[in-house]
């Protein structure tokens, strides 16, 4: 006679759309092969990525987007792919692999950077302080000789950087493209980055944030109580501690004020390099 606690296990798998072919009185819940999708992928940000990390008894490994498993679960710990590389751990050894899950190369220091981006990484020179930090390719070459405090992915072709606790800006080549010389800054999106400056010249006119183009040339100045990066070519911005507004990729108000909260804010903004700055 089918119990009372096997219907309703037997219920709760046909709402989720699980085909169970027998339900034990002494086991209720069902065990999930894949446990979890690791929360710190980036699917929704980086749509061509091709494997996803994901859980299985306890150990990470990689599926397709039909679920297939492609690199088999035997890490302790994954980052997700990009450019065609994962950093991994076994234990408390760090390693990068290929999306066949085999391994191209151990980092002689600790990883400062999680992902590649523009086929580099950055990377701590020392095992104590970590700085000076440089960057390596995706196989293993400092392509970028230590040198700078901070040294943050590339975006755009752009990596944020810092010496002597100011911020700048370097290239693939790790040429100085933008000297660091500003208290804040943010990474390049779409074709723009935000910077702080207290100089007072007659470029700069500071204390203030200005959005900058990848030459380091000034495209507006502004005073947003809360600086934010552009998102699909499009940032909100406090103006005078004022109202809110939206505001383009060349700094035209597309969008103007009529609202009085603060509750307009993009998904990504620079709280992160203030706090590191600080």
């Amino acid at each position: 006679m089918t119990t009372r606690k096997q219907i309703v296990a037997l219920l709760y798998c046909l709402i989720l759309g699980v085909f169970c072919t027998r339900v034990y009185s002494q086991s209720p819940v069902l065990k999930r092969t894949v446990s979890d999708i690791l929360p710190f992928m980036s699917l929704q940000r980086d749509p061509l990525t091709r494997l996803l990390p994901v859980v299985v008894n306890e150990k990470c490994g990689f599926i397709d987007h039909e679920g297939k498993i492609v690199v088999e679960p035997q890490f302790d710990s994954c980052h997700d792919f990009s450019d065609g590389r994962a950093v991994v751990m076994v234990g408390s050894k760090t390693v990068v692999i290929n999306e066949n899950g085999q391994i191209v190369f151990e980092p002689k220091f600790r990883l400062y950077g999680h992902k590649f981006s523009d086929g580099l990484i950055s990377v701590c020179s020392r095992s104590d302080t970590c700085a000076p930090i440089g960057y390596l390719d995706k196989e293993g070459r400092m392509a970028i000789q230590p040198q700078f405090s901070t040294g943050f992915p590339f975006s755009e072709g752009r990596a944020l950087i810092s010496v002597d606790s100011r911020w700048g800006y370097i290239d693939k080549k790790g040429r100085t493209v933008i000297p660091p010389k500003f208290l804040r800054a943010s990474p390049f999106s779409n074709g723009l980055a935000q910077v702080h400056t207290i100089e007072n010249t007659a470029e700069w006119r500071g204390p203030r944030w200005f959005y900058i183009d990848k030459s380091g040339k000034i495209v507006r100045s502004q005073r947003p109580r809360e600086p934010a990066m552009l998102v699909n070519g499009f940032a909100p911005s406090k103006w005078n501690g004022m109202d809110w507004t939206l505001i383009d990729e060349t700094g035209e108000v597309v969008f103007h004020p009529q609202f009085d909260t603060d509750q307009i804010r993009s998904e990504e903004h620079t709280s992160e390099l203030q706090s590191r700055s600080d």
